[in-house]
C-alpha cells in the first residue's frame, strides 16, 4: 500500500503528499527548492505567500470528503472521476483487492503521468505499458458496458482472457475525466488506425477525446 507520493510538474519536483489512514486525510508539503521558483499553483488555498507566514505543510480535514477525498483541492482534481473509478474497481477485483483499501494517494499514483493536467505522481502504481499499439474501439466499448453495468460475470470474463482488453481500456479511459465513458486516442485519418492517446509525437496522428455512445449505468443515465 502506497501512502506517500511525489508530486511533479513539467519534470520539476513540487512536493510530497502523505496519507494518514487514522485521520482520513492527507498532508501536502511544498519542496523548498520549488518555492524558489515562485510558481503559485494554488494561490487561493495553498499560496506560496502563506508559506512564509507559517510553514510549507498544508492539510484540509474540513473539506467535503465526498468531493475532495481528504486531499487538497489542487491534488483532488487529478483523481479519476466516476467512470475512471469504475475501471479501477474492475482492475482491483481482477487482482483480488477490495476497492475500499485503495487510499486516495494510491489513486493519484495510479494516475501517474496519465492525467489530463500538468501534475504527475510518483511512484506510479499499476503501471501499464503505453507502447504504441493499435486498439479496437468496438472492444473498448463492449468492455466499458460490462464495467458500468456491474455484470456479475465480469471478473470471470477478465480472468478468462479479456485481461489485455481491460488494460487497453485503462490506458485510454481512466484519465479523460468526467462521469461518462470516454477515451483519449491517437487517430490516423489516412489509415484509420487508432492507438493510445497517451503516446506523444506519433507522426500522422491527431489526438482526440471520444465518448462511447450507448455506454450507461443507472446512476449516470444516457449520454447526451
Amino acid at each position: 500500500m502506497v501512502s506517500i507520493a511525489r508530486v511533479n510538474i513539467w519534470n520539476v519536483f513540487v512536493g510530497a503528499v502523505a496519507w494518514d489512514d487514522s485521520r482520513g486525510y492527507a498532508t501536502f508539503e511544498l519542496d523548498p527548492n520549488f518555492l524558489k521558483k515562485k510558481w503559485d499553483l494554488s494561490p487561493l488555498m495553498m499560496s506560496i505567500k502563506d508559506v512564509s507566514k507559517s510553514n510549507s505543510i498544508f492539510s484540509f480535514p474540513n473539506l467535503n470528503k465526498e468531493t475532495y477525498k481528504g486531499l487538497p483541492g489542487m491534488l483532488a482534481d487529478s483523481l479519476p472521476d466516476k467512470y475512471g473509478n469504475k475501471l479501477i474497481e474492475a482492475w482491483l477485483a481482477r487482482n483480488g483487492r477490495d476497492a475500499g483499501s485503495f487510499n486516495p494517494v494510491e489513486r493519484l499514483c495510479y494516475t501517474g503521468k496519465r492525467g489530463m493536467g500538468a501534475l504527475e505522481y510518483e511512484p506510479a502504481t499499476h503501471t501499464f505499458d503505453d507502447s504504441s499499439k493499435s486498439v479496437e474501439i468496438e472492444k473498448l466499448v463492449r468492455l466499458a458496458k460490462d464495467v458500468l453495468s456491474d455484470r456479475r460475470n465480469l471478473k470471470t470474463r477478465i480472468s478468462a482472457g479479456s485481461d489485455e482488453g481491460l488494460i487497453d481500456i485503462i490506458r485510454v479511459g481512466t484519465s479523460a475525466g468526467g462521469a461518462r465513458a470516454k477515451a483519449i486516442i491517437a487517430y490516423n485519418e489516412k489509415t484509420g488506425d487508432v492507438r493510445s492517446g497517451q503516446i506523444d509525437g506519433l507522426e500522422d496522428y491527431d489526438y482526440w477525446i471520444i465518448k462511447f455512445d450507448g455506454v450507461t449505468n443507472e446512476q449516470l443515465g444516457d449520454p447526451k
